[in-house]
This record gives structure tokens, C-alpha cells and sequence, in this order.
């Protein structure tokens, strides 16, 4: 529960609605002491997460690449 609520508010710094859920969800789980949900609830929130990182990748190289045009 602790985790999920610390990831929910980094994830929500980055405006990464999906994965913020997902967290956010893990954590209500966690609350609620239902840990036999919490397996399915932690795939989502990999998944989202792996969506972020590829996007977050993505932005960085496409910045990249609009940095060396500008030294052009």
C-alpha cells in the first residue's frame, strides 16, 4: 500500500494518467487488505508503467534529435 501510494505520486508528476490509476488502484487494494486481487492490479501497473518508460524514451530521443538539428 505505501509503495503503490509513493508510485502514484511519482507517475502523477509526469501526467501518466493510466499508470497513476493503476497505482492508485494497488493501493486501495492494499487498504482494503485484499491481497488476492492485488496480482492482476500489479500486472496493470507493470504495463502502464512499461508504457511510460517506452514513451519517456521516445521523448528523450526525439529531443535529442531536435537538439542536434538546431546545432546544424
Amino acid at each position: 500500500e505505501r509503495a503503490a501510494h509513493a508510485l502514484k505520486g511519482s507517475v502523477g508528476n509526469f501526467g501518466a494518467g493510466r499508470a497513476y490509476e493503476a497505482a492508485y488502484l494497488l493501493e486501495r487494494l492494499g487498504n482494503e487488505g485484499k491481497i488476492g486481487e492485488a496480482e492482476k492490479a500489479l500486472a496493470e501497473l507493470k504495463k502502464e508503467l512499461n508504457a511510460l518508460e517506452a514513451e519517456m524514451k521516445s521523448t528523450l530521443q526525439e529531443m535529442k534529435n531536435e537538439s542536434s538539428d538546431c546545432r546544424r
